[in-house]
């Protein structure tokens, strides 16, 4: 995150034997965004075109998201009282990207819950729907 502004790592860039980063604004293809960014090895912003065409990206701040295990032996995601179960994949972009898991509510189906969320394989929330249908289960 940049600002107000969520990025996803799209390449690698190898010069005199040390490694930067591309990151494009996560709204590069659904909103056709042109901002960029190249970060160094050591986290350091090199390059920054930050002029984006859309409001800036809406996110979740927790720090009570947490991964139990049932009796069953199922691993959740409960944030807020709230569990979700993992539910596919998310594609990496172009090869290089994030990855990860979309969750999706526990009640997606028995109460037509449609609040979910996406965490990056380094376990970060990268995209959430919070807004749920029904009270968190006890």
């Amino acid at each position: 995150m940049i600002g107000e502004f969520t990025y996803y790592k799209t390449s690698v860039r190898i010069k005199d034997v040390l490694a930067s980063y591309r990151y494009v604004c996560s709204r590069y293809k659904r909103m056709r965004c042109k901002a960029y960014a190249h970060v160094s090895h050591d986290g350091f912003i090199k390059k920054i075109v930050d002029q984006h065409n859309h409001a800036p990206t809406k996110y979740l701040q927790t720090s009570t998201a947490q991964y139990i295990t049932l009796t069953s032996g199922a691993r959740l995601l409960m944030i807020n009282e709230y569990t979700y179960f993992k539910h596919s994949a998310l594609a990496s972009h172009n090869g290089a990207g994030v990855g990860g898991y979309r969750y999706n509510c526990s009640c997606s189906k028995r109460r037509k819950c449609k609040a979910y969320v996406h965490v990056t394989t380094d376990n970060t929330i990268i995209k959430c729907r919070y807004t749920h249908t029904h009270l968190p289960t006890q």
